[in-house]
């Protein structure tokens, strides 16, 4: 195997004309921290099992931003070895425009009708507060959606804490599937070969929903014998703005209870919907479960006497209506023993925050 922690052992083969279109394009976008680094080289062993063949492109950009400096390097994975294409060059793998750089040189030189784009490093939740954030995100997809004239197939990350309702808004407009975990990743098991398998096997018969829905199951088989804090999950995007609907037509309401005279024993009842000894959180202790959440807002609002019967009556429904969109947009969901009430995607626990506004 090629270690591509050392850059003398890349072996190259530059790339002068585009590759003829494939069916399918797989790229990681890998920014190699100091804790991360050890990772790539797994990475890479994983994605050699089933590299690149006359149906798919197995691509890596790395980018490292550690003590060694900042080093891009654009690496073309097939089975058995990984070659590098073009000289390192120097960016840092958080600047926007590096991942704007590895959208171009993935879409044009191995163009493709299918495009599956992984993110791959440590993370903290959603990409805000960090010279990487959700606006930067949204660039680079737009870029590829614009190229390609249609929408990403799937936007995948192997990276913490990212199963969110933010990310999941943020992605919406420009592919298809997500799929991301609401808890820590596991370093080493997330299923790359497999999903160069499955990619590589892209027809009509075989599509996004299998491939992100086989992805979490392989997740799961990966990890139930090792951990018991994993969570990964495969949303279907197109479903994220009925969700949107039914938690603003939630939160509204719930600003309304919140404005009446019964507002104190409606903050108690939401304060206890979001109390960590009832509700799932994840690592932090302001990303919540979506899913129990609401399960115990429906329990704890269930028997409250307030003035406005009806607002409440009407806020009972619009709960279940968020339950039920949460529900449509999950293809799959797979967690450990400690966390049996993830649903497949986490919240910012502050109703006043909207986790859909665009920064």
């Amino acid at each position: 195997m090629v270690l591509v922690t050392q850059a003398s052992s890349l072996p190259r083969n530059d790339i002068i004309e585009p590759y003829l279109k494939k069916p399918t394009t797989v790229l990681v976008y890998f920014v190699e921290t100091k804790n991360s680094a050890r990772y790539l080289d797994s990475l890479l062993h994983e994605m050699q099992k089933n590299g690149s063949n006359e149906n798919m492109n197995a691509l890596v950009y790395t980018a490292s931003t550690n003590a060694l400096g900042t080093v891009a390097r654009a690496l073309v994975v097939e089975r058995g070895q990984t070659f590098q294409d073009g000289k390192d060059v120097n960016k840092d793998g958080r600047w926007p425009q590096t991942v704007l750089d590895a959208c171009v040189w993935a879409h044009e030189t191995f163009p493709s009708d299918n495009f599956v784009f992984f993110f791959c490093s440590h993370g903290s939740g959603p990409l805000t507060g960090t010279s990487f954030n959700e606006q930067d995100l949204r660039e680079a997809l737009d870029y590829l959606v614009n190229v390609r004239n249609k929408p990403i197939d799937v936007v995948a990350f192997d990276v913490d804490l990212m199963a969110t309702v933010e990310v999941a808004y943020a992605v919406q407009p420009y592919a298809n599937y997500l799929v991301a975990s609401e808890a820590l990743i596991l370093g080493d098991r997330f299923p790359y070969a497999s999903v160069l398998k499955y990619a590589a096997k892209w027809r009509s018969y075989f599509s996004a929903y299998k491939i992100v829905f086989d992805m979490v199951k392989e997740y799961e088989n990966g990890c139930e014998e090792i951990i018991a804090g994993y969570t990964l999950s495969a949303i279907d995007l197109s479903k994220v703005v009925n969700l949107y609907n039914a938690l603003t037509a939630t939160t509204n309401r719930l600003r309304y209870l919140l404005s009446s005279q019964d507002k104190t024993i409606i903050y108690q009842k939401l304060g206890e919907s979001g109390n960590p000894d009832e509700c799932t959180y994840f690592a932090q202790t302001n990303y919540a479960d979506l899913g129990h959440f609401l399960n115990n807002l429906s329990v704890n609002f269930a028997r409250l006497r307030v003035a406005n019967t009806q607002i409440l009556t009407q806020l009972m429904k619009d709960i279940l209506g968020a339950r039920r969109a949460l529900s449509g947009c999950v293809v799959a969901c797979a967690q450990g023993e400690d966390h049996p009430n993830a649903n497949g995607l986490a919240f910012k626990y502050d109703f006043f925050h909207d986790p859909f506004r665009r920064t």
